[in-house]
């Protein structure tokens, strides 16, 4: 539908984007928006349309911003969903309003899920805003709006658009607040929601499974007393009437090429703050500062292992938690539970709970399929006896995982593989530690980091390298391959790269001949590729924090990669600065 009472600011951004009357934003009584449609809001800014998780069947239909605006490497993601908890189990879902004037999920030619049930024999048509909302409306005979009868701004899901309402609403006692997902594929309500207290209506609270989680503070004079919002550019504004009393968020308005900042909570209880460019790109803004106190954090649980293995049931000797719980729930549980000693999802998306508080066996039915089990502590040793797991197979290179897990490498294998730390096979020391070269039983050529107990790094920098560095993946990047933590060591194995670091040849009178100019651009390129991933592109955004020639390191073809991530640090994708607790990098 195209509407000539347009802002100029819209005007401007319809001409930039090449605005078509061809697709419609509006749907009309009797019609059926199908799979495979789209309602597209009048400025190409959101759209509208059933989709389905890879690998899943089951069919949802909710609200995008359109991919105009998203980068190739953003990742893409709903911000509202109409049926999150009543997914279509096919493909025949269908929306429609119906001669009554309510707006319907059908599969097939059944109701499937009745989002507004308010009779009007009036014409009524839905249509998508360009502010993300979807609106039900009540038409006039000279097509102007009468009323609004149902919106999808009054029915929030994980994310909070410039608009919507943080409260309740004071006639129908209505509550507005977001609710996380339950896993990255699974939209069904999880354990976090995000919205107004209960009884301090001017304060922002995060609860899980209904227990307090976070609390933002008091809000006074435009500011929350707890500073985690505040400095993270969460800028709301504070609405106290008769007819409620709500937040909303406005973001950071000082960039004027920026629009439609979002909030977000994730599956984890972390708040997300995203936002729109005019550069049609999409900008994730993390910061650990806006990360809620809380018993878990990202990815791999902290405390825990993970073993890919078929165990024994926990009947006899822990439990299986009945209801709808994500592995954040089991983590966090399994934490609380002194007794707890492992846990493993029930259902293979990943939701369901069990317990041991022993430590489970490997005497797993043949015809059960292997599990991801989380084993509580660090003493490898005995937790790879229990589970009966063949230690001379750890370090082989064909069983790295599909989901970049870190190898276990037991200590035996790598004083093998390094023929007992020999200084034939030292190839230098850092500020780690002793760096030495090793060979695998399949032939592999790999380096290994040992920490120093004289070192000035620790458990800190060893966890920092071993769990980010992992889940990095770059061609500028060096490749970690698996740890080592046994027997009070502390040990990490990467790629092993042929021709040293930069600095043996940039250093050197003789060897420095050998960058010739060509070679130089093409190893400045190729660390700045590296770094631009890191800052941008990758999935956790990365400081490095400790770049100099001694940690770029050359393959065999003189390409560069960065390596020695111990002091990096995740930082938001907008974040500029940040106080730190010590000086970082090189002397």
């Amino acid at each position: 539908m195209c509407s000539n009472g347009i802002f100029v600011s819209l005007l401007t951004l319809s001409l930039l984007l090449g605005k078509s009357c061809s697709e419609t934003d509006t749907l009309h009584q009797g019609q059926f928006l199908k799979d495979g449609q789209e309602l597209v809001s009048a400025f190409k800014i959101f759209k509208l349309k059933f989709f389905n998780f890879k690998n899943s069947e089951n069919l949802y239909l909710g609200i995008w911003f359109n991919n105009l605006y998203l980068n190739t490497d953003s990742q893409d993601r709903p911000v509202w969903i109409a049926n999150r908890n009543n997914p279509i189990s096919d493909r025949s879902g269908s929306l429609t309003v119906d001669s009554l004037g309510r707006l319907k999920i059908l599969r097939g030619a059944s109701t499937m899920l009745e989002l507004s049930s308010i009779e009007t024999t009036r014409n009524t048509t839905l249509q998508l805003l360009d502010s993300g909302n979807l609106q039900l409306q009540e038409m006039d005979a000279d097509g102007s709006m009468k009323r609004v009868l149902w919106q999808s701004f009054d029915y929030p899901t994980d994310t909070l658009l410039p608009g919507m309402k943080l409260g309740f609403d004071g006639k129908t006692r209505k509550r507005w607040e977001l609710t996380s997902w339950l896993g990255d594929t699974l939209p069904a309500s999880g354990s976090f929601v995000f919205g107004m207290d209960t009884n301090i209506t001017n304060v922002l609270t995060i609860l899980w499974r209904g227990n307090m989680y976070w609390s933002s503070g008091l809000w006074n004079k435009g500011r929350f007393s707890e500073e985690e919002l505040n400095e993270c550019g969460f800028l709301f504004s504070f609405v106290s009437t008769k007819s409620g009393q709500y937040f909303m968020y406005s973001g950071d308005q000082d960039d004027a090429r920026t629009f439609f900042p979002t909030i977000m909570i994730d599956e984890q209880g972390i708040l997300r703050r995203e936002q729109m460019h005019r550069q049609r790109n999409r900008q994730n803004y993390r910061n650990r500062n806006c990360l809620a106190a809380g018993y878990v954090v990202r990815d791999e649980p902290y405390g825990f292992t993970s073993f890919r293995v078929t165990v024994s049931s926990s009947a006899s000797n822990g439990f299986v938690l009945s209801g709808t719980f994500s592995s954040v729930d089991c983590s966090a549980i399994c934490l609380q539970n002194s007794s707890c000693l492992a846990y493993a999802s029930t259902e293979p998306d990943g939701t369901g709970c069990e317990i041991w508080n022993t430590y489970p066996t490997n005497k797993g039915s043949a015809s059960h399929s292997p599990r991801t089990i989380y084993i509580r502590g660090n003493d490898q040793e005995m937790l790879l006896r229990e589970l009966g797991i063949d230690r001379s197979c750890i370090h082989k290179r064909n069983e790295r995982k599909s989901n970049n897990e870190l190898q276990i490498f037991s200590f035996e294998s790598v004083v093998s593989a390094t023929d007992d730390f020999s200084d034939e096979n030292k190839l230098g020391e850092g500020g780690f530690g002793p760096v030495y070269k090793g060979k695998l039983l399949n032939g592999e050529e790999v380096a290994i980091k040992r920490l120093s107990l004289a070192s000035g790094q620790g458990l800190v920098e060893f966890k920092n390298e071993a769990i980010l560095i992992a889940k990095l993946q770059h061609t500028n990047l060096v490749q970690v391959l698996g740890c080592c933590i046994e027997k009070d060591e502390k040990m990490l194995i990467y790629e092993y790269m042929q021709n040293k670091s930069l600095d043996y040849f940039l250093f050197d009178p003789l060897r420095k001949n050998v960058l010739d100019w060509t070679l130089r651009f093409r190893i400045m390129e190729g660390i700045i590729q590296g770094l631009l991933y890191l800052h941008k592109y990758s999935r956790l955004k990365v400081i490095h924090r400790d770049i100099k020639a001694s940690n770029i390191l050359l393959d065999e073809d003189m390409n560069p990669k960065i390596s020695d991530f111990g002091l990096a640090r995740i930082f938001g994708a907008e974040e500029t600065r940040a106080n730190t607790k010590r000086v970082a990098g090189t002397l």
